[in-house]
């Protein structure tokens, strides 16, 4: 059997595994929601809808911890 057969042979039980694995039926459990914190100085600001919405999208909570002024240079 030449080179090239045998890299087919390979490849061809490569994509088949590969393709069994990925029709799993197992449902998968529901990911609790992470929390996001965000350390931003104190003139920081977001509205409730904008933190609502992004929260909703990302499936996050979002915690906004303040830090103080900046210092300036």
């Amino acid at each position: 059997m030449n080179i090239a057969a045998k890299t087919m042979i390979i490849l061809a039980a490569f994509i088949s595994t590969l393709s069994l694995t990925s029709c799993n039926n197992t449902k998968s459990e529901p990911q609790d929601r992470l929390t996001l914190t965000i350390m931003t100085h104190d003139s920081f600001a977001v509205s409730e809808e904008v933190l609502s919405i992004f929260q909703e999208q990302h499936n996050v909570k979002v915690n906004i911890l303040n830090s103080g002024m900046p210092v300036q240079l």
